[in-house]
């Protein structure tokens, strides 16, 4: 019965970090549709418009977010 309780051990300790890394790819994938998406929605922006919108006006006190166009 230990044999068998250590060989699980063994198993998951090597399964572990490649579940980890699966992770990690899947994150990075999810953050790569996001950063296309935005960039969709800004182009989108710029036909409509015909310009890009402005950035915020920034001061020493931060930014305005108010002031985006």
């Amino acid at each position: 019965m230990l044999i068998v309780i250590v060989i699980i051990g063994i198993l998951a300790a090597a399964l572990i970090p490649r579940l980890s890394s699966a992770r990690g790819r899947a994150d990075d994938v999810a953050r790569k549709a996001d950063l296309a998406q935005i960039g969709a929605s800004l182009v989108s922006y710029q036909i409509d418009k015909g310009t890009f919108p402005n950035p915020p006006a920034c001061s020493t006190h931060g930014c305005a977010i108010s002031n985006i166009s």
